[in-house]
């Protein structure tokens, strides 16, 4: 049996730096993994993973600064790395209930202070 995950972009307009999500979705038998990678500009960005099912708000999954930080209701089976820009999450043992849509995201701190200095 095969179930999808999709994963899109979020970004904040022109506000935000380079974001680039790939592969854009996925089909995935159950109890196999999967791997959804984020390209930012900078290798000292945060990358945020959400997961965000049909009918339901989004949920942070965790995120990657030096090292994983995973949000509560996420298992171990919730994975990422990062080589310089490259973030990856990696879901494995996959479920029926992954199915959902994956975002990955990241916060540029530098429109914040850019603002603050005006």
């Amino acid at each position: 049996m095969f179930w999808m995950i999709v994963m899109l972009v979020l970004s904040y307009g022109d506000l935000a730096g380079s974001l680039t999500q790939a592969p854009i979705s996925s089909v995935t038998k159950l109890s196999k993994s999967v791997r959804f990678k984020c390209t930012v500009d900078s290798k000292d960005t945060a990358v945020h993973w959400y997961q965000h099912r049909e009918g339901q708000a989004p949920s942070r999954i965790l995120y990657y600064d030096s090292s994983v930080i995973r949000d509560q209701g996420f298992g171990n089976r919730f994975k990422a790395d990062k080589q310089n820009t490259v973030c990856t999450l990696i879901i494995n043992d996959i479920v029926k209930e992954d199915a959902a849509t994956y975002y990955c995201a990241y916060w540029d701190s530098t429109v914040f202070n850019r603002d603050r200095n005006a």
